[in-house]
């Protein structure tokens, strides 16, 4: 994964390259403080299960297949992820 800070909005590429493990957490904590809504910015028709774990300030998702890859944008300050 890769991310961009930019200010209430971050963006956070991530991808899936091979394996058998399709869903993965990914720990934010350091970066997020508090609520966040997650969303894919891109591909427009490329959605995936997304969901924000407030609790370990994580957000899990999942790659079907091996290759995939997204772009997400987040957004702090709301009350739940996607």
């Amino acid at each position: 994964a890769l991310g961009l800070d930019a200010g209430t909005t971050a963006y956070l590429a991530v991808w899936r390259l091979g394996g058998t493990r399709a869903s993965r957490a990914l720990p934010l904590a350091p970066w997020v403080r508090g609520p966040v809504k997650a969303e894919v910015a891109y591909p427009a028709k490329g959605k995936v299960p997304l969901h924000w774990e407030a609790a370990e300030r994580s957000l899990k998702i999942r790659l079907a297949k091996p290759g995939m890859a997204r772009l997400l944008r987040l957004q702090a300050g709301h009350s739940r992820g996607n």
